[in-house]
């Protein structure tokens, strides 16, 4: 089996693919784009940037993914739905593009 993980709770957004064979678990791929630059300045996260840097970030981070791997094998999306509303609600926006891949 094959599962998506997504993360957007902060201000990284995040993406491993992951294979559970029988007992065993196997990290396929992690792709993790990082704001630390973006928020800096300001002394700490700003929701706003990271909710936009979310939605820049997602479309990229599964593009890498696509390039090693057939998203239509996936069997299940897995995404964090927390902390802050405004950046899950990014993953949300998002999930029925990602879906759509799926096939």
């Amino acid at each position: 089996m094959f599962i998506l993980g997504i993360e957007t709770t902060c201000d990284e957004t995040g993406m491993a693919l992951i294979e559970i064979k029988e007992d065993k678990v196997r990290i396929l791929k992690n792709e993790l784009a990082s704001q630390i630059k973006i928020h800096t300045p300001y002394g700490g996260i700003v929701p706003i940037l990271a909710a936009r840097e979310h939605q820049k970030n997602l479309p990229f981070l599964l593009k890498n993914l696509e390039k090693d791997f057939d998203l239509k094998k996936i069997d299940y999306l897995a995404f964090s739905v927390g902390f802050r509303w405004s950046w899950t609600f990014t993953c949300f926006s998002h999930r029925k593009r990602i879906c759509s891949k799926f096939g």
